[in-house]
């Protein structure tokens, strides 16, 4: 997602991604089958700068410039988290 340098299209996907997990949540809410992965908390990608290829998971980070992976974190959590003041749509 990082090659993108679009926060903006970075918002809306986890606005997406937020979207459907709230539906998920709520239908299981509903059905009281809550089980593992049926909640409001999801894994992100990961905002640590990449700066050792030997690690080995660079795919799970915006890169290894420091200020475009702190705009692209920020968007995916404010897409993920919604704007409303008071509830949260999830959790990264």
């Amino acid at each position: 997602m990082a090659a993108t340098f679009n926060p903006d299209l970075i918002g809306e996907i986890a606005d997406v991604i937020s979207t459907e997990g709230r539906a998920i949540y709520n239908e299981a809410q509903k059905s009281g089958e809550v089980q593992k992965y049926q909640g409001l908390t999801y894994w992100s990608p990961n905002v640590n700068i990449f700066r050792d290829p030997r690690w080995g998971r660079g795919q799970e980070t915006y890169g290894e410039d420091p200020y475009l992976s702190g705009v692209l974190g920020e968007a995916f959590v404010k897409g993920l988290q919604g704007n409303h003041p008071h509830i949260i749509k999830s959790a990264a």
